[in-house]
């Protein structure tokens, strides 16, 4: 069976056609599969992956770096979507929904409990004795590390 590659070239077969780009015909199929042009599979040029704001990243890791995503968002949702769009969408409302803000002693809020605690320059470690080895509420164990800190 003869095979065309993208320049119109014939090869007697798709062993031939891969092996003259140096790709190994089992890569070439799995690209293709992948939704890879024949160009790209033969000369290995990935395509470029766009998120919902048309930017382009050259990997699905990028993608989510790029876009401050973690990869546990991503791996959460990729089995269940299956577009693309869908997933970036789905990854979304779910960083929207789970943006916690921690409020301290004082009523102040934070970003994040390490933000509190890099803010009165407090020990984890101090924190975490009190809030989980002591079972004391996050507002209760900062007054207890503030308390301990003056003595």
């Amino acid at each position: 069976m003869k095979v065309t590659d993208h320049l119109n070239n014939e090869y007697p077969n798709l062993e031939t056609m891969c092996s003259a780009y140096n790709v190994r015909p089992f890569i070439y199929e799995k690209r293709i599969k992948k939704g890879w042009t024949q160009e790209q599979a033969l000369l290995n040029i990935r395509p470029m992956i766009k998120d919902l704001y048309g930017r382009e990243y050259p990997s699905m890791y990028a993608l989510i770096k790029g876009n401050g995503y973690t990869t546990y968002a991503w791996r959460k949702f990729r089995d269940k979507y299956t577009e693309l769009p869908d997933l970036l969408k789905a990854i979304e409302r779910d960083v929207r929904n789970n943006e916690r803000k921690i409020t301290d002693h004082l009523g102040k809020v934070h970003k994040s409990v390490k933000h509190m605690l890099k803010f009165y320059g407090i020990k984890f470690s101090t924190y975490d004795y009190y809030r989980w080895r002591k079972h004391l509420s996050c507002q209760e164990a900062m007054r207890c590390c503030l308390k301990d800190r003056k003595e």
